[in-house]
């Protein structure tokens, strides 16, 4: 899934990972919502952000700490949104 990835293209993500914190809004980043998500799997953990855009968009971000209160969230927004699905002639629909 590289760097990040919009959740759409992850089959059933609620299957593989687990919310581990509610932030809430980051509105001065045009962050309508943020939470940290964990890999079942291997405990990595994400930024999970939703994004106005043309409309909302969701989009996870590995983070490169586990401690998710030091996280820079406007360097992962900046991340993100270069995590959009270009469309299907660029990218696969599904990633995981």
């Amino acid at each position: 899934m590289g760097r990040g990835v919009q959740t759409f293209r992850i089959r059933r993500p609620r299957r593989l990972f687990d919310v581990v914190a509610d932030v809430g809004s980051d509105h001065a980043h045009f962050l309508d919502a943020r939470a940290v998500w964990a890999c079942r799997g291997c405990g990595q953990r994400f930024a999970w952000m939703r994004i106005p855009y043309k409309d909302h968009e969701e989009i996870l971000v590995r983070a490169q700490s586990p401690n998710w209160r030091t996280w820079d969230w406007a360097a992962l927004a900046e991340v993100a949104d270069g995590c959009r699905w270009r469309g299907p002639e660029l990218d696969e629909r599904y990633v995981v």
